[in-house]
């Protein structure tokens, strides 16, 4: 029963998110390589009962510009944040900027990419945010979420 909680919750927080379901799925190889959805879920097995949070990526990539939306959560979703990325693609890897709508921070992200997965490390804050915390991955492996899981926006002022 909590998986199903999980989901729609999932579901209710991407539906949020401006934008078309992004029908683009990641490639090893190519020009979209960084396009699809991406998903890390936070979990505490001691605490079987509580609901996962997690980071849910969205991303979309025209050359080498890359633009997207995310969503994260705390576990048992006490919290909840959303923004939007912005990045440039070098090869198998991606600089990133990532601003939480929850506090107006701007962070810096490397992310790359390896198989089915994205290696995210989170770099430098370019702008502090307010005094409230924005839920950011931050050394994380997101994996390749599915078709379909997530929302993608389908313009992207690239």
């Amino acid at each position: 029963m909590r998986w199903i909680w999980t989901i729609a919750m999932v579901a209710a927080m991407t539906a949020v998110s401006a934008g078309c379901a992004s029908k683009t799925r990641p490639s090893s190889a190519g020009g979209d390589a960084f396009s699809g959805s991406w998903v890390v879920r936070w979990c505490d097995e001691s605490r079987s009962e509580e609901d996962c949070g997690g980071f849910w990526l969205t991303l979309v990539q025209k050359g080498r510009h890359v633009c997207g939306e995310y969503d994260g959560a705390w576990m048992n979703l006490t919290q909840v944040d959303e923004g939007r990325v912005t990045g440039v693609v070098h090869g198998d890897s991606a600089t990133l900027r990532v601003r939480s709508n929850r506090n107006q921070a701007l962070v810096e992200a490397e992310v790359r990419r390896i198989g089915n997965s994205l290696h995210w490390k989170q770099g430098d804050t370019i702008e502090p945010g307010g005094s409230d915390v924005a839920i950011i991955a931050n050394q994380e492996i997101l994996e390749d979420a599915g078709e379909g899981q997530l929302r993608a926006p389908e313009e992207c002022n690239l």
